[in-house]
């Protein structure tokens, strides 16, 4: 027996399905190839190219609603959610850098919570780094990794990591 259910037997004279070329063109090339065997001025020919311009029209309007309409019906709650991760990612590390700059009760007050909101929050920088394209889906499909969308969050995750390194280092880790 061969995988598919079929018998060693039969198996051996079966050939592999060959799709029509005709489904491999593209609307212009069959367009063409219609016009060429066409008798001039046969009715049924002249309404066979009206149909064809006036369908590709229409997948045409179809694809351009379609993304209008894709991006609308995002949850209100995955905007919000992108939306305070990308205020987070740009304002924290502006804010550990300030702190860290500033010489006096602030550091001293900042670094009694490094060992609770640090790791967390690097672990996040983290994820972000390696995986921007993931936060990105939240907000509409998931785009290329190596995109420039994904590594400028990934570059924004590295900024926070090296300003959570930065306080430490300055703040010698009290």
């Amino acid at each position: 027996m061969s995988t598919n259910g079929s018998s060693e037997r039969t198996a051996r004279h079966r050939r592999y399905y060959n799709a029509p070329t005709a489904t491999k063109l593209t609307r212009a090339a069959a367009e063409a190839m219609l016009r060429a065997k066409a008798i001039p001025g046969n009715p049924q020919a002249e309404e066979l190219f009206k149909q064809m311009t006036v369908m590709g029209e229409q997948m045409k309007s179809n694809r351009r609603s379609g993304e209008t309409t894709a991006r609308s019906r995002l949850p209100a709650g995955r905007r919000v959610a992108f939306a305070m991760a990308m205020l987070l990612l740009i304002a924290t590390p502006i804010f550990i850098s300030f702190v860290a700059l500033t010489i006096g009760s602030n550091a001293d007050r900042a670094a009694e919570y490094t060992p609770i909101y640090f790791p967390i929050w690097a672990v996040f920088a983290v994820w972000v780094t390696l995986d921007a394209p993931a936060l990105l889906g939240l907000v509409g499909p998931r785009p290329d990794p190596f995109g420039s969308k994904s590594l400028q969050l990934s570059a924004l995750g590295v900024a926070n990591l090296a300003a959570m390194f930065f306080f430490l280092i300055l703040t010698k880790a009290k």
